[in-house]
């Protein structure tokens, strides 16, 4: 495991309300390619650690709409993600489960390893 040092950051939330952290990040990097990361938080560190990573294939529609799908597979729309603004998005297929970004861009501006406890 790494630390995680984000680039650009689109989405960030935790699927797992009883697992606070834990956490799933989607970057694009300045290459404009995808990743997917599943991360767990180190408690003594108080940093995210990558625990899982694969590279995505993605599509944005005239609607704002990120669809995300597995390199050299068929199927699209593995997941999608709609942008609202610069710090919410919400992932289309979990309609009522906004994404706050607001914590991602603090460490991303401040460099700062935090430790998100829970998505609200």
């Amino acid at each position: 495991m790494s630390a995680f040092e984000p680039k650009r950051i689109i989405g960030f939330w935790s699927l797992l309300p009883s697992s606070p952290n834990v956490a799933n990040l989607i970057e694009i990097d300045d290459k404009k390619q995808a990743t997917f990361y599943t991360m767990t938080c180190n408690a003594e560190t108080q940093n995210f650690q990558i625990d899982h990573q694969e590279k995505l294939d993605f599509d944005i529609d005239s609607n704002n709409i990120i669809s995300f799908y597995e390199k050299n597979n068929s199927h699209k729309k593995s997941f999608q993600i709609l942008a609202l603004t610069p710090y919410e998005m919400k992932l289309t297929h979990f309609p009522n489960e906004p994404i706050h970004l607001e914590e991602v861009y603090i460490r991303k501006e401040h460099l700062e390893p935090i430790c998100i406890d829970s998505m609200p």
